[in-house]
């Protein structure tokens, strides 16, 4: 490996907006809007993270391997889906609620709240 680390990123209306400054390896997986607010699910050296308006908020602690790959709106509630160690998740407002136990390995991929 090339010690090669690529930036969280997003376009809005063309122009290129960056999530992290590229020291680190990060991940956008998903992206949504409301109102004026933009939300993208991903992850920065493998803590699950998601950013609003380009500001990250850490939904784990980095002592186990996570990913956020969905991110949905609902209110002021918001819903994110990944998974941490070898559990599926999601986090409600960064509450981690797990889908699985462990026992074998489980993801999350994508949230929808009706």
């Amino acid at each position: 490996m090339s010690g090669l680390v690529s930036p969280a990123v997003f376009w809005k209306n063309g122009v290129l907006q960056n999530l992290t400054d590229g020291t680190t390896d990060a991940k956008g997986y998903s992206i949504a809007q409301v109102g004026s607010d933009v939300y993208v699910a991903g992850a920065e050296n493998l803590v699950a993270k998601y950013w609003k308006n380009g500001v990250a908020v850490n939904l784990t602690d980095g002592t186990t391997q996570s990913e956020a790959f969905s991110i949905a709106i609902k209110g002021n509630d918001i819903y994110v889906a990944g998974y941490e160690g070898n559990n599926a998740r999601y986090w409600k407002n960064g509450v981690s609620l797990s889908f699985s136990d462990g026992g074998t390995n489980g993801v999350a991929v994508d949230i929808i709240v009706k």
